[in-house]
């Protein structure tokens, strides 16, 4: 008699991994990937001369992004996770690099491939 067997498998991921758009654009700026402490899964990238820090967990469900800027002793971040568009992240990550929201705007697009947004003319005198 004749036995059969059926193995299954986990089919194959589609699309490209968590977070790989943020991650090109990173190397793209010159971020590398730093370990700090090789017991976790987290994946940094820092530069030598940016303020901010880029800590991935692919493992978490669903992975997950922190972004912060040092600066001095003051500390800021932001939190996202895989299931924020391409788009968004770059945005983000753009606004924690740049201290002029002009440039960061302007570094976004670019990297988006998108024309910058025009300067506003109705803007409140004071930027309230």
């Amino acid at each position: 008699m004749a036995t059969t067997s059926t193995v299954t498998s986990t089919p194959a991921a589609t699309g490209p991994p968590p977070f790989a758009r943020l991650i090109r654009e990173l190397a793209e700026l010159g971020f590398e990937e730093t370990i700090f402490d090789a017991g976790t899964t987290d994946t940094v990238y820092t530069a030598t001369d940016s303020a901010v820090a880029v800590t991935l967990d692919v493992v978490a469900d669903p992975p997950r992004a922190c972004i912060e800027r040092t600066d001095g002793r003051v500390r800021s971040g932001i939190s996202i996770d895989a299931t924020v568009a391409d788009a968004t992240q770059l945005i983000v990550l753009y606004a924690a690099i740049n201290d002029d929201p002009t440039q960061a705007l302007e570094g976004a697009a670019t990297a988006l491939g998108v024309e910058p947004p025009a300067p506003a003319t109705d803007a409140v005198p004071g930027g309230g």
